[in-house]
C-alpha cells in the first residue's frame, strides 16, 4: 500500500481561465477508500499485531491525505470559479475589497499548487509541514468570498429583473463569460435571459475595443442585425440593459418599417395568391417574419374594422 502511495501523482491540469487543478482528484479519492477500507479490516488479530504501529502511521497517512483532497477539492472548485469573475471590470469597480482578498488567497492557492508540483506523489505532498493547516486557513476565506458574492448577486438581480431567472452559478459564469468570453456559456445563459432567442453574434474583442453583440438568431435560423452593436464590458447589469434596450428598439423599427409597407401597398382584401406571396413585400421591409406575421394580423384586423365600420 504504501509503496503504491510513492507511485501515485498528483497531475495538475490548467483551465482556460488559467487555474490550475488536480485532474485526477476523482481516481487519488477512490484509491483512498478502497485503502480505508482494507486498513479497517485489519482487525486485532495476533497475525497484525506486529505491524500494528504501522497500520496506525498509514491509518495516520491515509487520514491527512483524505483532509488533503477534501480541501483541494473544496479550494479548486471555488477558486476555478471566482479567478475570472474576480478578474472583471465589474468585480474590481463594485467589491475592491474582496477582489484583494481573493488575490492573497488566490495566492495561497498557487503556492499549494506549486508545492504538489515539486512532489512526486501524493504521499510526499502530505508530508509537507502544515499542510493541513493551509487549507484549514484558506477554506474559511474563500466561503467568506462566496457569501458576500451572494449579496452582489442580489443588488444584480435587483437592478435588472430578468436576472432572477438564472441561479447563483449562472449569473457568476455569466459574469466570467462575458471577461474571458466564452460564446457557448453566454449563448447558454442568455437563452434563460431571452428564451427566443437561440444564440447572439459576437465579434470577438482586442486590445483597444472589447467583444460586441451584433446580431440575434432565432431558433427557426433567422438572423436579425441589432440596430447598433452592444458592447460586453463593464457592468453585467448595465450592458444586460442595454441589449434588452436594443432588442427591443431593433424589433419595434421592423414592425414600424412592416406597418409602413403595409401602408403604401396594401394588402388585398381577397386572396388570389399564396399567402408568401403576399407576406414578402412586407417581409422585404421588416426583414424579421414574426415581425411580418404580426403586421400581416394588423392589416387583417384594419380590414375587418374598416367592414364593420361601414355597415
Amino acid at each position: 500500500m504504501q509503496h503504491e502511495w510513492s507511485l501515485t501523482g498528483m497531475a495538475l491540469e490548467a483551465l482556460p481561465s488559467g487555474v490550475e487543478v488536480l485532474s485526477n482528484i476523482e481516481a487519488l479519492t477512490n484509491q483512498l477508500k478502497s485503502d480505508d477500507m482494507t486498513i479497517s479490516c485489519l482487525g486485532p488479530d495476533t497475525c497484525v499485531l506486529p505491524f500494528a504501529d504501522r497500520i496506525r502511521s498509514m491509518r495516520e497517512r491515509l487520514r491527512v491525505m483524505h483532509g488533503i483532497l477534501d480541501g483541494w477539492t473544496h479550494a479548486q472548485r471555488i477558486c476555478a470559479l471566482l479567478a475570472p469573475v474576480f478578474s472583471s471590470i465589474d468585480i474590481s469597480v463594485q467589491l475592491p475589497a474582496e477582489m484583494r482578498k481573493f488575490k492573497s488567497m488566490y495566492s495561497v492557492y498557487c503556492q499549494l499548487v506549486e508545492k504538489a508540483r515539486s512532489s512526486p506523489s501524493l504521499k510526499v505532498f502530505a508530508t509537507k509541514p502544515n499542510i493541513l493547516d493551509d487549507f484549514s486557513e484558506l477554506i474559511p476565506h474563500l466561503d467568506s468570498l462566496m457569501s458576500r458574492l451572494n449579496v452582489f448577486m442580489e443588488a444584480k438581480r435587483a437592478n435588472f429583473p430578468r436576472m432572477c431567472f438564472l441561479t447563483d452559478m449562472d449569473i457568476l459564469s455569466l459574469v466570467a463569460a462575458s471577461t474571458v468570453h466564452e460564446p457557448p456559456i453566454l449563448h447558454a445563459i442568455l437563452r434563460k435571459l431571452f428564451p427566443g432567442i437561440r444564440e447572439v453574434r459576437l465579434v470577438p474583442g482586442d486590445g483597444s475595443h472589447p467583444a460586441a453583440i451584433t446580431g440575434m438568431l432565432s431558433w427557426e435560423g433567422e438572423e436579425i442585425h441589432l440596430a447598433w452593436h452592444v458592447a460586453v464590458s463593464g457592468m453585467l447589469e448595465e450592458w444586460l440593459a442595454e441589449l434588452q434596450l436594443a432588442l427591443r428598439y431593433t424589433l419595434r423599427r421592423a414592425i414600424i418599417r412592416g406597418l409602413a409597407s403595409v401602408d403604401t401597398n396594401p394588402l388585398p382584401a381577397t386572396h388570389d395568391s399564396e399567402e408568401i406571396d403576399i407576406l414578402t413585400p412586407i417581409h422585404a421591409a421588416t426583414s424579421c417574419w414574426q415581425s411580418t406575421l404580426l403586421c400581416r394580423r394588423v392589416q387583417h384586423t384594419r380590414q375587418i374594422e374598416s367592414a364593420l365600420g361601414g355597415g
